[in-house]
C-alpha cells in the first residue's frame, strides 16, 4: 500500500512538471506570434512608406484648404507635392512643363493625371481668381492619383530588378533552347533532303543505265537485221554471179571441159567470192 502511494505521488509530480512545460511552450508560441505580427506590420509600413508620406502630406493640404491661408500658396503646395510625386512614381523631371507632362501621361493612358495637369496649368497661367472649388477639385484629383499609383521602395525595386533579370535569363534560355531545336530540325531536314537527292540521283542513274541497255539492245537488233539483209544480198549476188557449168554427160567431174578437177572448181568459186 505504501509503495502504491509513493508511485502515485511521483506520477502526480511528473504530471505537474509536464503541465508546466506545456504552459511555458504555449506562452512562448503566443509571444512569437505577437512579434511576428509586429514585424509584418513594420515591414508593410516600410514597404508603403513613400505612399504613406504622400498621403500624410495630402491630409495637410486638405486642412490648408479649409483654413484662411491664401489660395495661391495652397496651389503652390499642391504643385510642389504633385511634382515630387510625379518624379518618384513616373520618373519624370521636376522641371517639366505641364504641357510636356500631359503628352507623357497621354501615352501612358493616365486620365486623372491629364485632368490634374490641365486644371493646375489653367489656374497657374489664366490669371483668373482661384476659387475654393478649384483647390478642392485639384486635391480630389491628386488623391486619386496617389491612391492609384504605388511607389515601390528601394528594396522592392531591387526585388523587381532581380525578377526582371530572372525573367530575362529564362527568356534567353528558352530562346537558346528554341534556336537549338530549330538548328537540329534544320540539320535533320537538310540531311533528309540530301538523302532524297541521293535517292533521286540513284534512280536517275539506274534509269540511265536501263535506257543505255535498252538502246544497246535496240542497236543490236538493228545490226542483226542489217546483217540478215547483207547476207541475203550477198547470197543473191553469189547466185547471180556464179558461172554456169555444163555438167558432163558422164558422172565423173574430172572430165569437165576447161576445169581439171573438183578441187580446181572449188578454188575458182572461192576466187569469185573474194572478188565480190
Amino acid at each position: 500500500m505504501v509503495v502504491s502511494l509513493n508511485s502515485l505521488i511521483i506520477s502526480v509530480k511528473e504530471l505537474k512538471i509536464i503541465l508546466i512545460i506545456i504552459a511555458i511552450l504555449v506562452v512562448i508560441i503566443i509571444f512569437l506570434r505577437v512579434i511576428e505580427k509586429k514585424l509584418i506590420a513594420v515591414l508593410k509600413a516600410r514597404r508603403g512608406s513613400k505612399n504613406i508620406r504622400y498621403k500624410k502630406e495630402f491630409k495637410k493640404l486638405s486642412k490648408l484648404n479649409s483654413s484662411s491661408k491664401p489660395r495661391e500658396k495652397i496651389l503652390d503646395s499642391i504643385n510642389s507635392l504633385a511634382r515630387d510625386f510625379f518624379k518618384e512614381a513616373f520618373n519624370l523631371p521636376y522641371s517639366c512643363e505641364y504641357s510636356e507632362l500631359i503628352e507623357d501621361f497621354r501615352q501612358k493612358g493616365k486620365k486623372e493625371c491629364i485632368s490634374f495637369c490641365k486644371l493646375i496649368s489653367e489656374l497657374n497661367y489664366s490669371g483668373k481668381e482661384i476659387e475654393k472649388n478649384d483647390i478642392t477639385a485639384l486635391i480630389n484629383l491628386l488623391e486619386k492619383i496617389i491612391s492609384k499609383n504605388y511607389i515601390p521602395t528601394e528594396e522592392e525595386k531591387i526585388e523587381l530588378e532581380k525578377r526582371a533579370q530572372e525573367e530575362k535569363k529564362k527568356k534567353e534560355a528558352l530562346l537558346r533552347k528554341t534556336k537549338g531545336k530549330e538548328r537540329k530540325n534544320a540539320e535533320k531536314a537538310k540531311k533528309k533532303e540530301e538523302k532524297i537527292k541521293r535517292e533521286i540521283e540513284k534512280k536517275k542513274k539506274g534509269e540511265a543505265e536501263k535506257n543505255k541497255i535498252k538502246k544497246a539492245k535496240k542497236e543490236i537488233k538493228e545490226r542483226r537485221k542489217e546483217l540478215k539483209i547483207v547476207r541475203k544480198v550477198f547470197k543473191s549476188k553469189i547466185k547471180s554471179e556464179k558461172p554456169k557449168i555444163k555438167q558432163p554427160k558422164t558422172k565423173r567431174i574430172e572430165s569437165i571441159e576447161g576445169i581439171g578437177s573438183a578441187s580446181r572448181l572449188k578454188e575458182k568459186i572461192e576466187e569469185m567470192r573474194k572478188k565480190v
